[in-house]
This record gives structure tokens, sequence and C-alpha cells, in this order.
């Protein structure tokens, strides 16, 4: 289906595939990666954040849900997070 054939998203609603490419920052500014797709695991769905190449390792599943989200900016190509950058 051709995206114009899509209703906009409601405020504070998003189409997965706005998200992905985004750039992930925790609330100390700490990049933790980039969002290569996002997973329906039941409870609510996960961003799959491929780690940077500076911090090479597995790719992070971060829960996209209010408590850890703190904001989606598609316009500047990011989301800001409460998470640890160790997790």
């Amino acid at each position: 289906m051709p995206r114009v054939a899509l209703p906009a998203a409601e405020e504070g609603e998003y189409y997965w595939d706005d998200l992905t490419g985004l750039a992930v920052l925790n609330r100390s500014g700490v990049l933790l990666g980039e969002v290569r797709g996002i997973t329906q695991h039941g409870a609510h769905p996960l961003l799959r954040v491929a780690r940077p190449p500076a911090a090479p390792g597995p790719e992070r599943l971060i829960p996209f849900v209010a408590a850890i989200i703190d904001r989606v900016d598609v316009d500047a190509g990011r989301i800001e997070v409460d998470w640890g950058a160790d997790y």
C-alpha cells in the first residue's frame, strides 16, 4: 500500500516505518544506536537498535513504552529514552 493512502498519524502515534533509521539517545546524551526495526512481543513493541560503530556489540531491544520513551522527534531524526548505556 502506498504511504499516501494511509491516514496521517495522530499526535503521539507513529508508523513504524517513520521510526526506522532514527538515532536513539539516552538522558545523558549517549548515542545508543540507530533503530533498525520494530518487533511486536505481546505486551508492547520493541525497538531493535543497532549499536554505533564506536560501541560495537549485540543489538539492543528497547521497549517502546511511555515509561522508557521520553521523546520521539521524527523531524530531528532522534528518539530520547530512559535507558542506560550499559543495558
